[in-house]
């Protein structure tokens, strides 16, 4: 069990490693002892061996952190980090101190376009902050930014006259430190946690949150096909020195780390989860269009065929028996209401029950759903609280008339509009199935079966 007198003179003995970089800790250690202290002034023992533990690590960093030399020097920087952040108590008021010293070290690299000394200090303050939205965002636009240097560097087209060896050597620095399957790694639990709150029934909330998702969505989508193109220009690269060598080396280390990322996210893009469905709806069409090029780079287009061409009913998941139609007379009991509004039926299928796809002009995205018995009139979501669904003649660019059609992975389909993104069509429990927007993707009411 340490004492306190283990613990003033480990304390000690880090203060004289500092003072080598010119940071002195000594009118900071008796502030630092009243940690382990209760407030009758007894020791907590606990407190005391927590403390102990903490110090004897950072102590073991410090050699390394020192010592000047480059790599040490890094690895050292990833201890000490690891270790304070781990210790949130002593994380906070430490930040500044190391920030500090790692302006001054880094100075050495010099270099005219890539500072590390900034990227490394805003590294580190996420670190102690924890990671946010916005924390890592920034962390995502940095890598980002990491990228496409990279790329602009390994591309023969590009003018690298710009690039000193000395933003070579900070380049690979930071993507040896900083490497992008960290970043997925918190990327993919933060969606996971927007995508558990995916029943959230206020609908502002929900739009916010799923907006949000997107913003890292499509973050990923564009250091992925980045990540890409660096890839396919290693069998082009015309500057041979060392320098680009080791650049190289080190952005395939990290594109080998992202493998097993991309399988998840892909399938999370081509055919979603229930929790999923309603932030893939949000994808833009240019970011789309973006993701639909990684895809074909890796040859896992998917196949819309059906999309494009035929016929078909389209049958409630929840209630399979029950397919949707635009009605030609009243059937209902009441004898009331608008002809033109969808609803659900058990009877056979005929030709007002059939539909088809048919894809926007200019869109790889986007589809008007027809009525096939009124080819001139389009699906669409009324504006109203209710949200209800009925073919209208015109309006071809209406958003309300603009469907994403998403297939699901168990094979069902979901179909959104551009202008309510988080609602989905599906089918009422009321007596004659009525069709409209229901919030979300994840309850089968919104989950068609298309039969040919």
């Amino acid at each position: 069990m340490p004492s306190v007198g283990d613990v003033v003179d480990i304390l000690s003995k880090i203060g004289e490693y500092l003072q080598r970089i010119n940071v002195h800790i000594k009118d900071k250690i008796e502030i630092a002892i009243t940690n382990f202290r209760n407030v009758n002034g007894s020791v907590n023992i606990q407190k005391l061996e927590e403390i102990y533990s903490f110090l004897t690590k950072l102590y073991g960093y410090l050699p390394q952190f020192t010592s000047g030399d480059p790599v040490q020097l890094l690895k050292g920087l990833v201890g000490i980090v690891a270790t304070v952040s781990a210790f949130t108590g002593w994380g906070g008021p430490v930040v500044p101190v190391i920030c500090g010293v790692l302006t001054v070290i880094f100075s050495s690299f010099g270099g005219k376009v890539i500072t590390i000394g900034e990227v490394v200090e805003s590294q580190i303050r996420r670190t102690f902050c924890g990671h946010s939205y916005e924390t890592l965002l920034q962390e995502a636009q940095d890598l980002h930014l990491k990228y496409q240097l990279a790329y602009d560097f390994l591309n023969p087209k590009s003018d690298k006259r710009e690039f000193s060896e000395h933003d070579i050597t900070n380049m690979n620095i930071q993507m040896n430190v900083f490497q992008g399957a960290t970043f997925l790694r918190k990327l993919g639990d933060l969606i996971k946690e927007l995508a558990k709150e995916h029943k959230e029934n206020d609908s502002n909330k929900k739009s916010e949150k799923a907006n949000k998702a997107m913003q890292f969505i499509e973050l990923y989508i564009k250091l992925a096909s980045l990540r890409d193109m660096i890839l396919w220009h290693f069998f082009t690269i015309t500057n041979s020195t060392s320098h680009s060598q080791h650049l190289a080396g080190c952005v395939q280390r990290v594109i080998c780390s992202f493998d097993e990322r991309d399988r998840e996210a892909l399938g999370m893009f081509l055919k979603p989860t229930e929790e999923y469905v309603y932030i893939v709806s949000y994808v833009r069409e240019e970011i789309y269009e973006l993701f639909m090029k990684f895809l074909e780079q890796k040859k896992l287009l998917p196949d819309q065929s059906r999309l494009t061409h035929g016929q078909f009913g389209l049958y409630s998941a929840k209630w399979p028996h029950w397919h949707a139609i635009r009605r030609r007379t009243h059937a209902s009991t009441f004898q009331i209401g608008d002809l033109r509004f969808l609803c659900g039926s058990k009877s056979a299928s005929r030709p007002e029950s059939l539909f088809c796809f048919k894809r926007i002009r200019g869109s790889k995205n986007y589809f008007h759903i027809i009525q096939r018995e009124r080819y001139g009139e389009l699906v669409c979501m009324t504006k109203g609280s209710d949200r209800w669904v009925m073919s209208l003649k015109g309006a071809p660019t209406a958003p309300e008339c603009t469907w994403k059609v998403i297939q699901m992975e168990n094979g069902n389909y979901v179909f959104a509009p551009l202008a309510f993104p988080d609602y989905f069509m599906g089918m009422t429990k009321l007596l004659d199935g009525s069709i409209g927007g229901f919030l979300g993707g994840y309850d089968e009411q919104c989950h068609w079966i298309l039969i040919d």
